[in-house]
């Protein structure tokens, strides 16, 4: 057994057999490793099979990375329409521009990633043919020298030769042989660098995703809002994200995969398997990014969605200035960033405390819920209470002290 997993090479130790049999008897060895012949190829050996692996946990089937993002943002896009024709007004509108950027982003990634499993698969422009091009071209070099007539004679030679000085000829001609495989499949491996390297080398580095976060908040307008398509629309979203979630763990997995294959024992290979790594590291961090937007894109939904149960049978001037569109900025950047606080933009206290339900159900998801059915009892910061409605002294108070919000803080 030769240990060595590409067929190609496995081609070129079988057509140097004779040669191989003939240093064995000469008792020529690699630095007393064994078989020369063997270590030799094996620099640029690779298992051609694990590839794949990589490419499966990023993109191939449901629960690739990749199929869990594309689910994701199939699920929330149709929960964002839905909300598009359920709730109105400024609030509604930043939601909606924050929730196409989030969108676009995750998108985004998931082209990237669609890249990625195309350059880890087969066929032209891929780094398994790259890589199958090169050990070709070691196979190649291998069955010139095992059809070299010099080297057959010398084979003849040690086997059958009486004459020492034949036998000393045919001894050096050997020793060339080793030297002339060292230097063909030193040749391939130089090459690994512009043949395979330059095909992963452009997905080692993090996207540049677009901040959802941009415009004015605008003046306060009509806050019209069905709750009930609201609420279930709000609510399916979170199976949705918690999907964006396990598409951060498929690329964890896929990084992890990496060290169970090879593209060689030379610098230049390991340097491939770098870079790939690079690349999955990158895209781990892209989708995190996603997840965390997503949370943010739930979380100021939630927001507005609990206050205005709240306060819908009041008057709806007084629902536009708390439910302005400043108010939805401030609070898609507090759950985006996790940093909600449960005060507004000037810094005052709420007029209720909104945020405890929606934080358990987004700590539930960074713990690995699946975002159905009830948030697990032993998921975030503690049991959840629904607050108290406020009042409507209470209400009148908050208008009194604040008006319509100003900007983010």
């Amino acid at each position: 057994m030769t240990g060595l997993l590409d067929s190609n090479l496995q081609r070129a130790y079988d057509d140097l057999a004779d040669v191989r049999r003939a240093l064995a008897f000469l008792h020529i060895a690699d630095s007393g490793r064994g078989d020369p012949i063997a270590t030799i190829l094996a620099w640029i050996d690779w298992d051609e099979s694990k590839p794949w692996d990589s490419a499966n946990h990023v993109g191939r089937g449901p629960s690739s990375g990749m199929g869990e993002m594309q689910t994701a943002i199939d699920e929330l896009t149709k929960q964002r329409n839905a909300l598009a024709t359920a709730w109105k007004g400024a609030a509604a509108e930043v939601f909606l521009d924050f929730s196409a950027s989030v969108l676009e982003n995750c998108r985004r990634v998931v082209e990237e990633l669609q890249a990625m499993v195309k350059v880890m698969a087969s066929g032209e422009g891929t780094t398994h043919q790259a890589m199958k091009d090169l050990t070709k071209n070691a196979w190649k070099a291998a069955g010139d020298i095992a059809d070299d007539s010099k080297v057959k004679e010398a084979v003849e030679r040690i086997f059958h030769s009486n004459d020492q000085q034949e036998r000393s000829d045919a001894r050096l001609e050997l020793l060339g042989v080793i030297e002339r495989l060292k230097r063909g499949v030193t040749a391939e491996v130089d090459r690994i660098d512009e043949n395979v390297l330059v095909l992963v080398k452009p997905f080692a580095y993090e996207l540049s995703l677009k901040n959802p976060l941009t415009g004015a908040g605008g003046p306060p307008s009509k806050t019209e809002i069905d709750l009930n398509i609201a609420r279930p629309a709000g609510q399916a979203m979170l199976p949705a994200i918690a999907g964006i979630k396990r598409a951060a763990r498929s690329m964890e997995e896929a990084w992890h995969a990496v060290d169970q294959y090879s593209f060689g024992t030379s610098a230049n290979a390991q340097q491939v398997l770098h870079t790939w790594r690079q690349a999955l590291a990158h895209r781990r961090t892209d989708i995190a990014n996603c997840y965390g937007q997503a949370k943010g894109m739930y979380g100021g939904m939630s927001a507005v969605m609990h206050r205005y149960a709240y306060i819908e049978n009041n008057n709806q001037e007084r629902i536009d200035n708390i439910l302005s569109g400043d108010m939805q900025r401030q609070r898609l950047d507090d759950y985006w960033h996790k940093n909600a606080s449960g005060k507004g933009p000037d810094g005052t206290a709420p007029i209720y405390n909104e945020t405890a339900e929606t934080e358990a159900e987004l700590d539930a998801l960074d713990e690995g819920w699946n975002g159905k059915g009830d948030v697990p009892s032993d998921s975030g910061p503690g049991e959840v209470k629904n607050p108290e409605p406020p009042t409507p002294a209470e209400i009148a108070d908050e208008i009194g002290q604040r008006g319509v919000r100003g900007g983010l803080r």
